[in-house]
């Protein structure tokens, strides 16, 4: 699950690069701000789902 977390944040990241890629450094910057700003998110996520999953 995690993985795939992790995936769709570098994909984010590499959306705000394209978004913001009027030049590599602000594309660069909103890599980086996105990847910070979607990390503590996806991971709280992650722990919800896996508390909500079924025990065994």
């Amino acid at each position: 699950m995690l993985p795939y977390i992790l995936w769709a944040i570098y994909i984010a990241g590499a959306l705000g690069v394209g978004w913001l890629g009027r030049s590599t450094l602000a594309g660069f910057g909103g890599c980086l701000v996105l990847s910070l700003l979607f990390t503590p998110l996806a991971v709280l996520l992650a722990l919800v789902l896996l508390q909500r999953r079924p025990a065994r």
